[in-house]
């Protein structure tokens, strides 16, 4: 309250400098016209004395008052009409008064925070957050003149941290050429590149992991990111394989079971099976001899990142090309129209992707996974204050098929709660809620959702 209290004055302090110069009262000078009519009239009065002498002859006395009204009546033709229209110095004024704080306002609600609570200098110093950013920074100075490779790591960690993620692959690589090559560094510079990538496994990261598990084929952070780059070729059985296997070798008490087990079943949603059905399986490990599918893999990825920017474009587009003519004489295949949709959505070609994911629908309409990759496409670029029609209409049919799916219940009640309904909110996120594990931090965002509608 404060602030907004501030806020005004200051307002009103600049509103008060500008618009004074257009509203004080200017000085009052004498018109023109006034002044003319007081000279005719001790012309006339003038020119009655000089008859009243003899000076002069009748009819000269009135050709001269003749003359004399003609001016008085010219001067009166061209005086200013006071009145008629209203100064433009006192709409400038209002106009002023009323745009000036609706911009301010408006500047404010878009690029400022309203929301958040005060917080002084001196309560800043003191919270973790504050300290750490001026850590990393005396770190990355120390590091400058004297580079470490164990440093480089550590910078990078605290970058993650930050969620700095460009940062953090910089540090890492860093880290790497000056000969910190561990397993533990090699899946964090894998992570960051994830992270920073968008949530993407791309090449790279997915080479970083690899070169991890020959370090320590027990790696937990890169037997989950290849696990999730399965998922992301619409290989969801395979993910659920190497991530079970990653389960069963974890310890009871380790801090990435419970959002491994939720992964796990989200990956059996979307692929339409039951994950228990799904043998555990270790990843295969990298060997010199290309027999595998992962290295075969990692030699395109490879010659695709040798090649310029327009070239690699032709190259990924004949590759889907490719794919979507093999499905077109092979058009039950289920995997793979969702792996033709997942490309043309990376490719940014969404009319394809739709057509697509809708294909896999008609091969699989009970389940869940084709219509959750049609939403993604829907979904595009839009954020939660503009949700797309028929991406809302198509979390409903995946919501009439899986009643607990999260991905819909949060979309839909997002929806809601814009358009101002906030017991439909209150319903999909109650009902989120109740299917979101205990431990998992996602919990924290609903409930402050869900406090927020009571407000």
């Amino acid at each position: 309250m404060t602030l907004w209290l501030i806020f005004a004055v200051l307002t009103l302090a600049v509103l008060a400098l500008l618009l004074w110069p257009l509203l004080r009262r200017p000085a009052v000078a004498v018109p023109r016209f006034d002044f003319d009519l007081q000279v005719y009239r001790q012309q006339l009065a003038e020119l009655d004395r000089d008859q009243e002498r003899g000076l002069l002859a009748a009819d000269q006395v009135d050709a001269a008052r003749l003359e004399i009204h003609r001016r008085m009546l010219a001067a009166e033709a061209e005086a200013p009409v006071v009145g008629r229209a209203f100064p433009r110095h006192l709409i400038l004024a209002g106009c002023l008064a009323i745009a000036l704080p609706i911009f301010a306002l408006g500047l404010y609600g878009l690029l400022g925070a309203p929301g958040l609570p005060g917080r002084p200098f001196a309560s800043r110093q003191s919270d973790p957050a504050f300290k750490m950013a001026g850590l990393i920074e005396q770190l990355a100075a120390k590091l400058a003149a004297a580079p470490d490779g164990e440093g480089y790591r550590r910078l990078a960690a605290a970058y993650l941290s930050q969620q700095r993620f460009d940062d953090a692959v910089a540090a890492y690589a860093r880290a790497e050429s000056l000969g910190a090559r561990d397993s533990a560094t090699l899946a964090g510079h894998g992570e960051a590149l994830v992270l920073a990538s968008g949530g993407m496994v791309v090449p790279d990261a997915r080479r970083l992991f690899l070169s991890a598990l020959q370090q320590d084929s027990d790696n937990p952070q890169a037997r989950f990111y290849l696990g999730l780059a399965e998922t992301q070729i619409g290989d969801f059985r395979k993910a659920v394989a190497i991530w079970r296997d990653l389960e069963a070798g974890s310890a009871a008490d380790a801090p990435w079971l419970a959002g491994l087990r939720q992964q796990i079943a989200d990956a059996g949603q979307q692929g339409g099976f039951d994950p228990a059905t799904v043998p555990a399986q270790p990843i295969a490990q990298p060997t010199a001899q290309p027999a595998t599918k992962a290295n075969e893999r990692d030699q395109t990825a490879a010659a695709i990142k040798a090649q310029s920017p327009e070239e690699q474009a032709k190259t990924i587009h004949s590759m889907v090309d490719g794919l979507a003519a093999r499905l077109e004489k092979q058009p039950d295949d289920f995997d793979g129209w969702m792996r033709l949709a997942l490309s043309y959505k990376v490719l940014g070609e969404k009319d394809k992707g739709l057509a697509a994911a809708r294909h896999a629908i008609a091969l699989k309409p009970a389940a869940v996974e084709p219509r959750l990759a049609l939403a993604q496409l829907q979904l595009g670029e839009a954020d939660d204050k503009a949700l797309p029609a028929d991406f809302l209409a198509t979390l409903r049919e995946v919501l009439a098929i899986d009643p607990a799916n999260s991905t819909a219940l949060y979309y839909l009640g997002t929806a809601a709660a814009v358009r101002g309904d906030k017991a439909e909110a209150r319903r999909f996120w109650e009902k989120l809620l109740s299917v979101i594990p205990q431990d998992q931090p996602e919990r924290a965002e609903i409930a402050s959702r869900l406090a927020s509608l009571a407000r």
